[in-house]
């Protein structure tokens, strides 16, 4: 006789059958390629985090590493750091130059002429210069190895002497920096290779913050930094300085002017009784 069994269903089958049958769905099974409820064959990898760019727990420990790695460098510093944010500069100073003073004042009459309150931004006429770079001299030992470095450019520098350049023409990043440009020519070009000298000095022993941007000499008169940007449209009415207000001056011209020191300056300590920044070291430009 043969076995037969009841079936889950109710049914009755017999034992060969049922085998048959089971074999069956298990053939089926292994060659189905369909979707099994509740089960995803081809899941999709979960994101984390936002933004484009790697994802993952890794990111962030890629991201620690390339941090890691900056403040390994002695020569790169990070200026974005409260604790790393420049406090000195080395300058040329031009201020004294009456040309030079007076095309700056012309500029921003016209500023507050428009807005009286452009006279926030502006800069004290007394204070004009061209920055070469800037450091963060935070510990006496810093500032007295600054002083060294600028004073044992001497030697190189002394070939050269004190040459001219000639600032002219009103130029603007961005509408948020008006400033005085240096024209082409070959005293641009010698102080270009004056300012790369001086930074490749001061980057040697870890104290320059290097720009991204190639050295682009000039002499800032006003920028919109001067006022925070939450409070710029309250104090101003604008985040930009309006062409109307400036485009008179473009063609501005202070003449030539002599190159004959570098300076070694504060940006935080009190100024001098000219106006002028506080002045730590000073190097002449003389011929030998």
């Amino acid at each position: 006789a043969k076995l037969e069994l009841r079936h889950p269903h109710g049914c009755f089958c017999t034992k060969q059958k049922e085998d048959e049958r089971t074999a069956s769905r298990t053939f089926v099974a292994s060659k189905w390629t369909g979707p099994i409820e509740g089960v995803s064959r081809d899941p999709k990898p979960k994101k984390h985090g936002r933004g484009k760019g790697m994802e993952g727990p890794h990111a962030k420990v890629n991201q620690n590493e390339a941090k890691k790695q900056t403040r390994n460098n002695k020569n790169v510093i990070n200026s974005t750091d409260e604790k790393d944010r420049p406090d000195s500069f080395l300058a040329i100073q031009l201020s004294q130059h009456h040309a030079v003073v007076d095309a700056v004042r012309k500029v921003q009459a016209s500023l507050t002429r428009q807005n009286a309150e452009m006279q926030r931004v502006c800069v004290a006429p007394a204070k004009v210069h061209i920055t070469l770079g800037v450091m963060r001299l935070d510990a006496p030992e810093k500032l007295e190895k600054a002083g060294k470095i600028l004073q044992g450019l001497r030697e190189k520098l002394a070939t050269d002497g004190p040459f001219s350049i000639t600032v002219e023409r009103l130029s603007t990043f961005r509408n948020e920096v008006l400033f005085l440009d240096v024209a082409e020519n070959n005293g641009k070009e010698t102080l270009i290779n004056l300012a790369e000298c001086v930074q490749n000095e001061f980057s040697k022993e870890g104290l320059m913050v290097l720009e991204k941007r190639p050295f682009n000499p000039h002499a800032t008169i006003a920028k919109m930094s001067k006022v925070p940007p939450f409070k710029r449209k309250k104090l101003l009415g604008t985040n930009k300085f309006p062409a109307e207000a400036y485009k008179e001056h473009l063609d501005v011209s202070a003449g030539g002017v002599q190159v004959s020191a570098i300076q070694l300056c504060s940006m935080k300590l009190p100024a001098d009784s000219s106006g002028y920044y506080h002045v730590y070291s000073v190097l002449e430009l003389c011929d030998q």
